[in-house]
């Protein structure tokens, strides 16, 4: 019985410690991140930048020519980031997976620049 619950409470342990890797502090996810993808036919560019008060600006770029920029305010849930477009958390929301160098929304995967 003893054997079985240190078991158990090992195997918590590493789960535990594995769901932490790469987990990623707001103070950590402040700066610019950018990425680029084929959609469409066009080649995208986006820039993000997060700010420490809880907003962000994305630039965005079709085919190398600026196309257009969103603002918002953004929170962090865990290892998602939930991105409120003008900060209307009943509008439009991307959502990005976080890593410990990425963030990641379908296709488009963004890397810390600065």
């Amino acid at each position: 019985m003893k054997r079985a619950l240190a078991l158990i409470l090992a195997l918590v342990l590493v789960i535990c410690l594995l769901a932490a890797c790469g987990a990623m502090s707001k103070e950590e996810l402040v700066g610019t991140w950018s990425g680029e993808w084929d959609f469409n036919g066009y080649h995208w560019n986006e820039e993000l930048t997060l700010k420490a008060n809880g907003t962000y600006v994305e630039k965005n770029y079709r085919d190398g020519k600026y196309y257009d920029t969103e603002t918002g305010t953004y929170e962090l849930d865990g290892s998602t980031l939930r991105c409120y477009e003008n900060g209307n958390q009943g509008g439009p929301i991307t959502k990005y997976k976080v890593s410990s160098s990425t963030l990641k929304s379908g296709d488009v995967v963004l890397r810390k620049v600065g």
